[in-house]
């Protein structure tokens, strides 16, 4: 594995988790595996985005930023 892609790997990986087990516990498999493509969707724009724009990457904020991102919008959109 590529330098620059093992500096993403366990952030990802973690965010992902992190994602899956919030979604998990309030929703169900299907709900939870959604919100891991999802988590890594955002995760891989952020990444694209800054290797774009020649900025350092910052793998555990992205990680965060994803997280964070994925759980609101499934608590807003689940919310009655």
């Amino acid at each position: 594995m590529s330098a620059s892609l093992s500096r993403h790997f366990l952030p990802a990986i973690a965010g992902a988790l992190v994602s899956f087990a919030v979604r998990l516990a309030v929703g169900d498999l299907e709900i939870a595996l959604i919100g891991v493509v999802v988590f890594l969707a955002i995760y891989a724009v952020l990444a694209l985005l800054t290797r774009a724009t020649n900025k350092p990457a910052a793998p555990t904020a992205f990680a965060v930023i994803s997280a964070v991102a994925t759980t609101v919008a499934f608590l807003v959109s689940h919310s009655s």
